[in-house]
Parts: C-alpha cells; structure tokens; sequence
C-alpha cells in the first residue's frame, strides 16, 4: 500500500508538471499569433509574457535549488531559501501573471467578454494570496502544530478557486473561440484538478488517514 501511495504521488506530480508546462506554452503561443492582428482579443502581449514567465519559471526552479546548496551549503538558512524557491515565489509570480496581467487584460477587453477575464482574474489573486500567506507564514513559522494542521486545510479549501478561476479561463477562452486559448485551459484546469487531489491526499496523511510511513 505504502509503494502505491508513492507511485500514484509521484505520477499524478509528473503530469501536473507536463499538464503546466503545455498550458504555458499554449497560452504564449496563443499571444503571440494575435500580437500583430489582435482579432481575437487585445493586449496579446501580456499572454505571451505570462507563457514565458510561467515556462521559464518552471524549468528554473528544479534546478535553483541544487545550485543554492553547491554554493552555500545544506543549513537551516540555505533551505528556507530552496523553501521559498519551490513554494514562496511561484505564488508570488502567479499574483502577477494570471492576477494582475488577467485585470490589465479585462480593461483592454472590456466590451469582448473581458469581464470573464476580470472574475478568473480576482479568484486567482485571493487563491495566490492566501497560498502565498500559508507558506510564509503559517507553515515555517509554526511547523508541526494545530496551525500547521489547520492551514493544510485551508490549503484544500482555498483550492477550488484555483479550479474556478481555471473555468472562467477556459469559458473566456470559447467565448472568443481562441483554440490556442482552449488547449491551454483544458491543460490549466486538468493540472489545477490533479493539484487539489495532491492537496487532499497530504491533507490526510497529516490527518493520518493515510499514513506514508
């Protein structure tokens, strides 16, 4: 059982992984065939750099934290720096990319369907913000505690606006009938989907439903 419980984390981790990094790419792709037409939508520009923030991000962030320990070693200081890397910063990127560009996007799509954008947009910014919170504060500040505990449920909680904010994508994304746009929710929701099983799965294992050891 135990074995099984690792296999099923580790595989539905490799296809969050490759459900993300096709969604990136398809929203830049996206972008980047209306940058100069703009037939479907305005503000092409800010797709592009959300693929690109997202992609690079993604295929930095594996690899920054093996450098962090080259350079300064394996200490208390050194992996709350791999900690913030892997759990910190991408919630703060994603404040920007699917928060902020989606409420600049919304402006500059006020009469095409921009308002879809808008509420994908806000569900986005309060799920980022209340992950970003838990993590830097709740789960190193009081490790192993009732509030450590409490948070893993938020964690859950809060997820569903993940998938939410995904929907309204994915509906902006037929309602101008952007297939590039599409692809890319379809892949976005699916990963936010696999993302708030993992969430349930760990939830339990400190709840000790599933116990991993």
């Amino acid at each position: 059982m135990l074995f099984q419980i690792y296999d099923l984390i580790n595989l539905l981790q490799i296809i969050v992984y490759f459900l993300l990094i096709s969604g990136y790419l398809f929203i830049a792709i996206s972008g980047a065939f209306n940058l100069r037409r703009e037939e479907k939508y305005n503000g092409a520009v800010f797709f592009v750099i959300i693929g690109a923030v997202e992609l690079i991000y993604e295929a930095m962030r594996w690899h920054v934290y093996n450098w962090v320990y080259y350079v300064m070693g394996y200490s208390p200081f050194s992996v709350i720096i791999v900690e913030a890397i892997m759990s910190v910063i991408p919630y703060f990127i994603s404040i920007i990319t699917f928060g902020v560009f989606f409420l600049i996007l919304w402006k500059k799509n006020s009469e095409n369907h921009g308002k879809i954008l808008l509420i994908s947009g806000i569900f986005w910014i309060v799920y980022s913000v209340v992950m970003f919170l838990i993590y830097f504060l709740a789960w190193d500040l009081f490790p192993l505690t009732i509030l450590y505990i409490i948070s893993q449920g938020v964690v859950v909680g809060v997820s569903i606006l993940m998938i939410v904010s995904r929907i309204f994508l994915l509906v902006y994304a037929t309602k101008i009938k952007e297939k590039f746009l599409i692809i890319s929710s379809i892949f976005l929701l699916n990963a936010s989907i696999i993302i708030i099983s993992l969430s349930g799965i760990y939830y339990m294992n400190y709840l000790g439903l599933i116990p991993f050891f």
